[in-house]
Formats: structure tokens, sequence, C-alpha cells
């Protein structure tokens, strides 16, 4: 909720809701492309190392943990053309509570 009170824009109603993108070899590959290039680019760490505080939701500037790195990939196929209705992003728990990681 907070990233979405920090940018508001990134979080509105898709305007034109577009259920699933049939991937081709194309599409296939522009998203490992993208995936590999975050892999590469982003060096994990915590939100707890990077801001001392246990959860924080942004794009990463070199560093981040996993929903930052989502977040970074999630924009990126949005620049190369992919609806932003098909890149949702969940997260979710363990039974014990704890995280999970991406």
């Amino acid at each position: 909720m907070e990233f979405c009170r920090s940018r508001p824009l990134e979080c509105v109603r898709n305007p034109a809701l577009v259920p699933a993108v049939a991937l081709d070899q194309l599409l296939w590959d522009e998203l490992l492309t993208i995936n590999a290039r975050y892999n590469a680019e982003v060096r994990p760490v915590s939100d707890d190392d990077l801001y001392q505080v246990a959860e924080f939701w942004t794009y990463p500037g070199g560093a981040g943990d996993c929903e930052d790195d989502v977040l970074a990939k999630r924009r990126a196929l949005m620049d190369a053309g992919w609806p932003a209705s098909t890149l949702l992003i969940t997260v979710a728990k363990q039974g014990n509570g704890a995280g999970t990681r991406c």
C-alpha cells in the first residue's frame, strides 16, 4: 500500500483489461532477456539491510530485495509494450507466517 501511496499513477485500475498474453517465441525471448538483465543487475539485499525497515517496496537502484526486483521487471515489460493487467504481483506467506523467497 505504501508503494501505491507514493506512486499512485502506477496503481490505478487498468483501463483496458487484457486477461492474458499468448507467448510466442519473440515474447518469450523478450521475457527471458528482461528477467536475466535484472537478475544480473540487481544485487540482492534485504530491506532491513538497505533501508533499516522490515518491508519497503521500491524500484532498485542497483540493489534490492525480491519485490524490488519484480517491480523493475514489471516496469521493463510494460515499457516493452506488455499490458499491465497481465503483469500482476502476488505475495505469498508460508503456513507459519514467514514470507517466501522469490
